[in-house]
């Protein structure tokens, strides 16, 4: 914020106290913030801490609250006994000195309010006989001749306020006004009220927007007492209210007061909290899971391991304990094994399922075992012999333990030993049975036999056979099932024929074979048995079958000999695959070829225009499909076929030149194909050779560009670059200043497009011909279309001289408010204009000033040369700080101390008063009372004014008291006192009589004598009569009239007799037991 700014907001903020609002509807001054102070803690209750709050206006009214624990809650910074964690409200207040309310004073009349009471009309008593009707004026007493004669609430003489004569009616309202308030806000509505007739004392309230607020105001009886009543408000959603005091007094008699300094002023409120908590020694009750393995839990830098309750004492940073209470539970898991099968013949996996017994879940299986094996089931099947390792992950309370276990399967495949013996050849005369034997075998209580063939089926070791044939002996292991076969041949014969079959194998060249079975015996028969019912008596049938052919050789009774022979067959086609190729521009000729070629097969290729080959590898230069055989050995035959490829198209090549300049040194020369994948070759000028498909080039001249596809193909294509660096032309004139011409234009002239200043002071202009303000050498640079420039440069002339003057003037005060500005200058000036704050204006010389700011000075010379200046009038109007209490007067004591002062610095004191009194003390002692003025001067000579009050509280205490007779048959009697506003009761009479009682039974005649004390040291005394007296009493009334006049009367009653009471009764309920009481 600038100086300038500062002096005129303190002269607006001084404006708006001595003028009231220059701005209504805003708020200049409700500023008000509150700060309760850092949040604060406590290790044990009944500890203390100093709360620290903060309100921004020194004057604002401040309260803590709750106030349980505080020991002044209207401190800033009391002392607080914390019992329990509690939080502390700070709210500050601070009334706006801006009154909202036009006319408040009533010194501009009866004007700016509305009332349901009407103006003065007159009568024989005055402006207001009449009820129901309200004057403004300076004394009451001018508008009725009842009226006590009263000072507005200020004490001045020729200060109005609002007189007003009550009407019977409830709930009228007085005074109204409207006016405008802000949403959400607190107000304060006030007014100052004094009776101008004791009679029924008026009663008053507020409302706004035709609704009662605040508590009823009873006026005292006092006249001319002036009471202060005020209510709080919040606007809520309105942007309006109507304020108005209502008068709920019905009473016809009486209720005359009178109003003055009515306000309705903005309440600026802040609120802010802190909490004090009772840090209460924390007991945090932990429970950690662990794993066998890694059982430790680390608490406060130590470590405590395994299963178990610690207690473990902490202490925080702030000094208040804690404990841990720590259960550490160890995860209790195991693996229990599962008795597991053998691996047998049979039995060829087994199921291993491990039983988990755990106090968590088993989320995690992990299997390994021999060959690889994995697997992340919880059961798995075993198909090898080996170790099996589990490893199982339990969760128990979110830990997450590892147990592992190893499983172990065995294998019995133990295979038997089968032996069925040699074969037997009988001779010829021998003769069945023949005993067979497995004695060669396996043996032992876990080996069964089984024999079978020709009338044989038997499971001893040993057998006996009857015919010959062929007999099969199977040796089991009944442990695992495991078993062995083998056989033995019975024949019979007495020179057995010798037979040796064979034959080669059946295959895609040979589909029909012939077996090799004759024997060399002589004159023997041949009988072949074999797949699909195959029958044969010859030697060496031809078969096409495969599978097994039995041959039986009998060269007569008993000599016979069998063999047998497995024909087999071999047509597996052999592998063949081939790879084509494509034929382009860049490759002619392609290999064909075959995918991993074998030596044993033999290959040959067909193919167009009556294409052949048998090379592994051949080349071809057309295109089509080709077919490739392979042939095997066993003579079968496969074939593939692959396709040669012809990628013959040729690129289509485009090509852009361009323009270079001394815009632009470099032109992008742009190539381009239809086809997307191809490279790019440029040649041009000076060697230029480039293989990007745009290159920049910086050489004018015709660049040649070949597009090549991937297939080798290509085309090409010439773009031409040209060149244009033809400069601008420039003509500057000489130009100069002058006071005459102080911004004179270079008419300077161009070929260019576009022109470009510069100066001195950082001058720039892009105009041909610009207007300049600062000699020196100005430069211009022309740029023509094509980027080319020219620069030249002009040196301007200041041939001007600056007016020098000189600004002098003093600061603006409360008793300085005008000042005048002086001017100096050594050269002869022929013209000066001022100009300031609030629009001022003038072309004197030396003018005079009475508005803080800057002021602006503009001169010419005789010579036409200017000079310019400013002043800052600086103002201190500051009023200074004011405060002050009043008092009251009692009959004892009859004087009081009243105080007041200021917090500005230098400022002196004066006090005025009744009675011509005067003092310069701040708490000077006065005996009289009434209005007293102190006046706080500033040496600046500012003075501001506060009004204080010394009530006089002067009033006797009512005092009644009543005799009594003491006769027809009575002999004691009480004598009664009745007194509102009496604390002390004194009794004396006949006798030495005396007592405190205020009310005290008597029994002897005479004259009592009764003396009350008021709370405010002010006595009144009565005596009364106690007699003896029997006879009735004689009575006379009397009574004077009603009238403007005399408007209150006493009822007279007078007896020539000793009357111990009265009773009064009259209209409207009237009743009393004064001898004589007053009406009006």
């Amino acid at each position: 914020m600038t100086r300038l700014t500062i002096i005129f907001l303190c002269i607006m903020a001084f404006q708006s106290i001595l003028l009231g609002n220059p701005y209504p509807g805003e708020d200049l001054l409700c500023v008000l913030s509150a700060d309760a102070g850092p949040d604060q803690a406590v290790c044990n209750p009944g500890e203390m801490v100093t709360l620290s709050g903060w309100v921004s206006d020194p004057t604002a009214t401040y309260e803590w609250t709750p106030s349980s624990g505080l020991s002044n809650p209207f401190s800033l910074n009391p002392t607080a006994t914390i019992t329990n964690t509690i939080t502390y409200t700070l709210e500050a207040q601070y009334t706006d000195p801006i009154n909202l309310v036009t006319n408040g004073d009533f010194n501009a009349g009866a004007v700016a309010f509305t009332s349901d009471y009407i103006p003065g009309t007159g009568g024989p008593c005055g402006l207001l006989s009449n009820e129901g009707e309200y004057a403004v004026a300076n004394d009451p007493s001018t508008t009725h001749t009842n009226f006590s004669p009263c000072q507005d609430h200020t004490g001045d003489a020729t200060g109005n306020m609002m007189v007003i004569n009550g009407a019977a009616q409830s709930n009228q309202n007085v005074w109204c006004q409207t006016v405008s308030v802000n949403p959400g806000t607190d107000y304060e509505f006030g007014a100052w009220v004094a009776m101008v007739i004791s009679s029924s004392p008026a009663i008053l309230q507020f409302s706004i927007n035709g609704i009662l607020v605040g508590s009823v105001l009873n006026a005292p009886p006092t006249p001319c007492a002036w009471t202060p009543f005020t209510a709080p408000w919040n606007s809520g959603g309105m942007t309006t209210a109507e304020i108005c005091i209502v008068n709920l007094n019905t009473a016809p008699s009486g209720n005359d007061f009178a109003i003055d300094d009515i306000t309705f002023n903005e309440v600026c409120t802040a609120t802010d909290e802190v909490t004090i908590t009772v840090n209460e020694p924390a007991q945090t009750f932990v429970t950690e899971t662990v794993c066998p393995e890694d059982n430790c839990v680390f608490v406060d830098n130590s470590f405590y391991c395994g299963e178990g309750s610690y207690i473990i004492d902490l202490q925080t940073f702030q000094g208040c304990d804690s404990t841990v209470f720590l259960d550490i539970v160890e995860s209790v898991s195991s693996i229990i094994t599962p008795p597991l099968e053998t691996l047998t013949c049979e039995n060829t996996f087994v199921l291993i399922e491990p039983i988990i017994i755990s106090d968590g879940q088993a989320v995690d299986f992990q299997w390994s075992g021999p060959n690889g094996f994995l697997s992340v089931s919880e059961n798995i099947l075993a198909v090898f012999p080996g170790q099996y390792d589990l490893v199982v992950q339990v969760v128990l309370n979110g830990t997450v333990c590892s147990l592992s276990e190893s499983f172990f399967v065995e294998e019995n495949s133990d295979t038997p030993v089968a032996d069925a013996g040699a074969d037997v050849e009988l001779g010829c005369g021998e003769s069945f049975p023949v005993q067979l034997s497995a004695i060669g075998s396996s043996s032992g209580t876990n080996i069964s036999y089984q024999w079978t063939g020709p009338g044989v089926n038997s499971d001893m070791q040993d057998v006996q056979v009857s015919q010959p044939g062929l007999f099969n002996l199977i040796v089991t292991n009944t442990e695992n099932d495991c078993f062995s076969v083998d056989a033995v041949l019975v024949s019979e014969g007495s020179a057995l024929p010798e037979i040796s079959p064979t034959a080669e194998i059946l295959n895609c060249d040979n589909e029909q074979i012939v077996i090799d079975g004759e024997s060399q015996t002589p004159n023997v028969n041949y009988t072949w048995l074999g797949p699909n019912g195959f029958t044969s008596f010859e030697g060496n049938p031809s078969v096409m079958n495969t599978g097994w052919y039995y041959l039986t050789v009998s060269a007569g009774p008993g000599c016979v000999s069998a063999d047998s022979i497995l024909i087999e067959q071999d047509t597996l086609l052999p592998p063949v695959g081939g790879l084509g190729n494509t034929i382009s521009c860049l490759d002619t000729s392609v290999l064909i070829s075959v995918i991993d070629p074998d030596s044993l097969l033999q290959y040959s290729w067909t193919g167009p225009n009556g294409y052949l080959s048998s090379d592994t590898n051949s080349t071809v230069n057309s295109p089509g499909t080709y077919t490739l055989f392979a042939t095997g050995q066993n003579g079968c035959v496969d074939s593939a076929e692959v396709d040669v490829l012809a990628d013959l198209d040729v690129p289509l090549a485009m090509a852009l030149g361009g323009l270079v300049n001394c815009a632009e040194t470099q032109v992008q020369i742009e190539g381009s194909s239809d086809n997307l994948n191809v490279d790019f070759l440029w040649s041009g000028p000076n060697g230029f050779s480039s293989a990007e498909q745009s290159p920049l080039v910086d050489i004018p001249g015709t660049y040649n560009l070949e597009v090549i596809a991937e297939n080798g193909c290509s085309s090409s294509e010439q773009a031409l670059v040209e060149i244009d660096t033809l400069s601008p032309s420039i003509n500057i004139p000489q130009t100069s200043i002058t006071c005459a011409v102080q911004n004179p234009t270079i008419e300077a002239s161009s070929s260019g497009e576009t022109f470009s200043w510069t100066g001195p002071n950082g001058f720039v202009s892009d105009t041909i011909s610009p207007t300049v303000v600062d000699p020196g050498i100005y430069t211009l640079v022309a740029v023509a279309d094509n980027g080319c420039s020219s620069t030249d440069f002009v040196e301007v002339d200041d041939l001007v001289e600056v007016v020098e003057i000189g600004l002098m003037a003093p600061q603006l005060t409360c008793t300085e408010d005008s000042v005048e500005i002086a001017l100096t200058s050594t050269d002869m000036l022929t013209s000066t204009a001022w100009t300031g704050p609030g629009g001022f204006s003038s072309n004197a010389h030396n003018p005079n000033v009475s508005v803080p700011g800057w002021y602006n000075v503009d001169v010419i010379s005789s010579e036409g040369c200017l000079g310019m200046d400013s002043v800052l009038i600086e103002a201190d109007a500051s009023l200074p700080d004011i405060y002050a209490d009043g008092g009251t007067l009692f009959c004892d004591p009859d004087e009081t101390t009243i105080s007041g002062g200021s917090a500005t610095s230098g400022a002196t004191i004066s006090w005025s008063g009744p009675g011509d009194f005067s003092s310069t003390e701040e708490e000077p002692t006065v005996n009289l009372p009434g209005e007293y003025t102190l006046t706080i001067a500033a040496p600046n000579g500012c003075e501001i004014s506060s009004v204080i009050h010394v009530i006089e509280d002067i009033v006797t205490p009512d005092l009644l008291a009543e005799g009594g007779i003491i006769g027809c048959g009575q002999t004691d009697t009480q004598i009664n006192t009745s007194s509102v506003a009496a604390i002390q009761f004194e009794w004396s009479g006949p006798g030495g009589f005396s007592s405190n009682d205020p009310n005290p039974l008597v029994s002897m005649p005479g004259n009592y004598s009764i003396l009350v004390t008021g709370a405010n040291g002010c006595t009144s005394e009565q005596s009364v009569l106690v007699d003896v007296d029997e006879n009735i009493p004689d009575l006379e009334l009397e009574a004077a009239t009603l009238n403007c006049d005399l408007p209150e009367i006493f009822l007279e009653a007078t007896s020539p007799d000793q009357i111990q009471s009265y009773s009064w009764t009259g209209p409207n309920g009237f009743s009393s037991s004064a001898v004589s009481p007053e009406i009006n």
